[in-house]
């Protein structure tokens, strides 16, 4: 996998796994980092559509933009993207229901204006990455 994307990795059988959970790599630029997806409310595949729609979302120059990795009834954790420059800056967040709108696979922040946090931990993502992701090369 390049510098930007999310896949479902198959069960580490050894690996304490959380019932009604999928484990998934998530890469944005310089950083990896595993995450458990909640099956409540979407399948693998649907996680894996929801960010390809998000990065096309991203790269068309919505901002911000939800990348979810966790996904139930009682809120989310997501990366919300914004773009900054020609490149993309990646931030962290957990989210309560009444924050985010759904419509099918998309998420969007009901609070629209939302920007980045001085001073939080930011991940950086060339557009070159993201768009060879979405485009199945990588």
């Amino acid at each position: 996998m390049g510098r930007f994307g999310f896949s479902p990795q198959p069960p580490d059988l050894s690996a304490e796994l959380p019932a009604g959970y999928i484990p998934a790599d998530v890469h944005l630029g310089e950083h990896v980092e595993g995450v458990f997806c909640s099956l409540e409310v979407w399948q693998a595949d649907q996680y894996v559509e929801h960010w390809r729609c998000a990065a096309k979302a991203l790269l068309a120059g919505e901002t911000p933009v939800l990348f979810c990795t966790d996904y139930a009834e009682d809120g989310c954790s997501c990366f919300v993207g914004w773009s900054r420059s020609g490149k993309f800056l990646f931030e962290e967040w957990l989210l309560k229901p009444d924050a985010v709108v759904r419509t099918n696979l998309i998420l969007r922040l009901r609070d629209e204006s939302a920007e980045p946090n001085v001073g939080a931990s930011h991940f950086h993502v060339e557009a070159a990455d993201v768009k060879t992701w979405v485009s199945g090369e990588a």
